[in-house]
């Protein structure tokens, strides 16, 4: 059980880390004015780096 969670985990953190990749701009002033897609993508970063602790947290239990 826990396995499986870890491993739907680092798909999330895959996939998250993909779609900021393909929406990242080549300039931070290109990425400074991009609004709310700027705002996703600090979620996405974020919800990446709760899925990193979440398995910390699994595999030390």
């Amino acid at each position: 059980m826990r396995t499986e969670i870890i491993r739907t985990k680092i798909v999330e953190i895959l996939e998250s880390l993909e779609l900021i990749r393909e929406n990242l701009p080549d300039s931070f002033e290109e990425f400074a004015s991009l609004g709310l897609l700027k705002d996703g993508m600090h979620k996405r970063i974020e919800f990446s780096i709760e899925n990193v602790f979440d398995n910390v947290k699994y595999l030390i239990e």
